[in-house]
């Protein structure tokens, strides 16, 4: 009998996470459109970090390289949005 010629996939945690992630980018895509910056902003934040070890398991090195740049723009945003509105003072 031959090999299948498809492997059957095998999930583990990374997937997992990689699917958390996912759901926070839509989510906070879907905040941002309805303008709550900054909950957005934070959701976004999170899918960048859930998906962190999906992109190390895979040496996805650009991924992470452009993961880490939208990290940095929405903790810049969520910054932002802190100092304009005066909470801090």
């Amino acid at each position: 009998m031959k090999p299948p010629i498809f492997k059957p996939y095998c999930s583990d945690w990374t997937d997992r996470l990689r699917d958390i992630a996912n759901i926070f980018f839509l989510g906070g895509y879907l905040l941002l459109l309805t303008q709550y910056t900054v909950i957005g902003a934070v959701l976004y934040f999170l899918g960048e970090v859930f998906l962190v070890p999906h992109c190390v398991r895979l040496r996805s090195w650009s991924t992470l390289f452009v993961s880490s740049l939208f990290a940095a723009g929405s903790v810049v945003t969520v910054v932002s949005f802190i100092a304009a509105s005066g909470i801090l003072n």
